[in-house]
């Protein structure tokens, strides 16, 4: 089920950056009467997403920076069951403000 919505995910991101980025790109290269570079850069679950970008449409970027991409979280790592339960429900349910944005 979870990687489901991780493709379905995904495939609006791919959506976001070839209805959005490569327009605006190409608006770019236009004015400036030159060929641009795209890079991307992804920071923890951004840059899981950016992975994910890469591997499904290569011709997308030029590049890509990754910082401590999000992947997976072994069993081994994870927290006891309590302790993920209170972590999930609790603490991320009251932290104040809204959440910081992911760079794809």
């Amino acid at each position: 089920m979870l990687c489901d919505e991780w493709h379905k995910f995904v495939d609006v991101a791919v959506q976001m950056v070839e209805n959005v980025c490569v327009p605006q790109k190409e608006a770019w290269e236009k004015e400036l009467g030159r060929e641009l570079k795209t890079f991307g850069l992804g920071e923890s679950m951004g840059g899981g997403t950016l992975f994910s970008l890469c591997i499904k449409r290569p011709d997308l970027y030029d590049g890509a920076i990754f910082s401590a991409p999000m992947f997976m979280v072994s069993k081994e790592t994870r927290p006891a069951p309590p302790v993920e339960f209170v972590l999930k429900n609790i603490v991320v349910g009251r932290r104040p403000g809204p959440a910081l944005a992911c760079f794809v």
